[in-house]
């Protein structure tokens, strides 16, 4: 009876202690949305959907790109 309720007592000390390593860990989470969203976002590629499958879209191209593209790399 004794040994029942002293894990009866033990049980919210290690409630909290959970607790405070699912805070850490939704904190990760959300550092690490944020950063995979702002290289998204640099990178210009944006995830959709062809056919229900996931794609990567890729921008038009500028007019007057592919010129310049030429260019460089006739100079390098």
């Amino acid at each position: 009876m004794a040994s029942r309720l002293d894990e009866l007592e033990e049980q919210p000390v290690d409630v909290r202690a959970e607790q405070g390593e699912i805070a850490v860990a939704e904190h990760v989470l959300e550092r690490m949305t944020g950063l995979l969203a702002a290289n998204r976002a640099s990178a210009g590629m944006t995830p959709g959907q062809v056919g229900g499958r996931t794609v990567i879209l890729i921008p038009q191209r500028e007019p007057g790109v592919e010129k310049e593209a030429n260019r460089q790399s006739r100079a390098g």
